[in-house]
């Protein structure tokens, strides 16, 4: 990136941290004006910002600036152009990721996302906890690398949700559509919690349970079905990160209650 034009920062601080393919930065600066030019050939990678504190106006490309407050959430396609100018300190978080997919950023405004907040979580916990290792314990840094990729997917999965479902209906109208997605985005970013139930996702989504339970059944499963095989998942993204870790540590982190549920779900 290029500083440039006549807003600079008289002072600038970065976290940076990398974990396995994604690169994590924690940045802080007063007043700035930055461009980043487009790479002709684009990046493997994507970026995205989180915006933590202050305001900032960012354009994409030649198109007209949007403004970013806190918790405002853009994707940037690798290889994409922008700039980036704040009249005041702002703070942002800023994740580069293994692209699998090519799609055009979306922007959205503070408090859209339930997810927005467990990626802040998963990145203060990597800057914030020490990293251990041996005796079978998962270190912060493992247990980043291998929830970030469901946390962003669960991100744009919302962001895109929200994007189709633009007007508002009628508090006693359900679209069990749009609802699927949205649970489907509480659990993916959630499950690593042991507390998060069917129960609490229907809550976190505004409907009864019974409206969840419709919602899924369109789709031929279950919210619970659902639960238990993103904390599969997970469970067997840390074991293969290193088969050594002790079943106790991954139960732990990836949501299951206690280790002998956690061996129950992977027996065949």
């Amino acid at each position: 990136m290029d500083v440039r034009g006549d807003i600079a920062p008289s002072h600038a601080f970065i976290d940076e941290a990398q974990v396995a393919e994604v690169s994590v930065r924690r940045i802080w600066h007063t007043a700035l004006s930055l461009t980043r030019a487009a790479t002709r050939t684009g990046s493997p990678r994507d970026t995205l910002l989180v915006q933590v504190a202050g305001e900032a106006r960012l354009s994409l490309g030649d198109d007209a600036a949007v403004a970013l407050g806190p918790n405002a959430v853009v994707f940037l396609p690798g290889g994409q152009a922008f700039s980036l100018v704040s009249d005041e300190p702002t703070a942002r978080i800023e994740i580069d990721y293994r692209a699998h997919d090519r799609a055009a950023a979306w922007v959205h405004g503070a408090g859209e996302l339930v997810s927005a907040s467990m990626i802040l979580s998963a990145v203060n916990a990597l800057f914030h906890t020490p990293v251990s290792g041996g005796g079978g314990v998962i270190s912060v840094a493992t247990a980043v690398a291998a929830s970030v990729e469901a946390l962003i997917a669960a991100a744009r999965a919302e962001a895109g949700a929200l994007r189709a479902s633009p007007r508002a209906r009628p508090r006693d109208v359900v679209d069990y559509a749009d609802l699927y997605h949205r649970a489907s985005v509480v659990i993916a970013s959630g499950a690593m919690h042991v507390d998060l139930t069917v129960d609490r996702v229907a809550q976190r989504t505004g409907v009864t349970r019974r409206q969840l339970e419709r919602a899924f059944a369109a789709h031929g499963r279950s919210p619970g079905q659902m639960l238990r095989e993103e904390r599969l998942r997970l469970a067997r993204m840390f074991l293969a990160a290193d088969p050594d870790f002790s079943l106790a540590s991954v139960a732990k982190l990836s949501g299951f209650p206690s280790e002998r549920s956690l061996a129950h779900a992977l027996a065949p």
